[in-house]
């Protein structure tokens, strides 16, 4: 590939887990809607002297648009849950100090519960 030419562009993360904890459905400052949910996921870890340990992580996850409005009624906590996501960046300017505060979050695309599947276009 030469300098000048633009790579592919690849902006997928998928993730699954257990819903941890999410927030109610509330519409932003343009009116659109969105859910925020804690993904909780853990895996089994050796450890030392032969005992098992368990790591659990968490990571959030914003759903907006159509997708937080049918994701409303049907993710509950603790419900077992395929997501896919993109990167998304975020910034806020602080109004004393005019600081730029930049931050990355994930952004879901589709979600599959059990045997539903929620996607942008329709279920």
């Amino acid at each position: 590939m030469t300098p000048d030419a633009n790579p592919p562009l690849l902006n997928l993360v998928l993730l699954t887990g257990r819903v941890l904890r999410r927030t109610d459905l509330s519409r932003n400052y343009k009116g659109f809607p969105v859910i925020t949910l804690v993904l909780e996921n853990s895996e089994t870890v050796p450890a030392d002297f032969g005992e098992t340990q368990f790591s659990t992580g968490e990571i959030s996850v914003e759903i907006w648009g159509d997708l937080a409005e049918r994701c409303d009624e049907l993710l509950k906590r603790g419900e077992p849950v395929f997501i896919e996501a993109q990167v998304a960046g975020r910034q806020k300017q602080d109004k004393n100090t005019k600081l730029v505060q930049h931050w990355m979050v994930l952004k879901a695309r589709r979600i599959e519960l059990l045997t539903k599947s929620i996607e942008h276009g329709g279920m």
